[in-house]
């Protein structure tokens, strides 16, 4: 991305995936998969970006995350 564009001042964090299932019926193979997608890729994209934006004193980070994270909710 950086070879393509040389800087980038906004990114974007906007993956995210769920497996609707309960805590208790939920599989590891699934939570891994949720944890890569909604946090490792979060990670992955910001970390060779942000000392670009450190060095300009200029960037804009924006993390998109689910309405679950702020209400909660029960799938029965």
């Amino acid at each position: 991305m950086l070879a393509e564009f040389g800087t980038v001042d906004i990114l974007v964090n906007n993956a995210g995936i769920t497996r609707d299932s309960t805590f208790v019926r939920m599989n590891k193979e699934d939570w891994d998969k949720v944890l890569r997608t909604d946090l490792d890729s979060m990670f992955n994209m910001t970390k060779p970006l942000l000392g670009g934006m450190l060095k300009r004193q200029f960037g804009r980070i924006v993390n998109v995350s689910s309405v679950n994270g702020a209400r909660g909710a029960l799938s029965h």
